[in-house]
């Protein structure tokens, strides 16, 4: 057995702490994500997403968390996108 330095011990923690995420289960929130903010900004805020989503680039499968959200937006990138491109809710005139 190897012997435990700072070092390794900091290399096993890192890939036991790594978080992986399926392509198609990213997309499935992406998608829950774009309906929900949707129903508030109206379709804008899909064809925003569309314009930065490179999922195709990504074989499918499993892959770090960190390389989905490169290629998959969720969450706070979809609440960037609606701050950065100033939309305001569609009950109140925006959208």
């Amino acid at each position: 057995m190897e012997e435990l330095t700072m070092d390794t011990a900091f290399t096993l923690t890192k890939r036991r702490s790594m978080m992986t995420m399926t392509k198609a289960r990213a997309l499935e929130i992406q998608a829950d994500q774009v309906a929900y903010y949707g129903r508030s900004y109206g379709p804008r805020i899909a064809e925003l997403v569309a314009k930065i989503t490179t999922a195709d680039a990504l074989p499918d499968g499993e892959h770090d968390v960190a390389t989905i959200n490169r290629h998959i937006p969720r969450g706070g990138s979809i609440e960037h996108l609606i701050q950065s491109h100033n939309l305001r809710p569609i009950n109140q005139g925006g959208g």
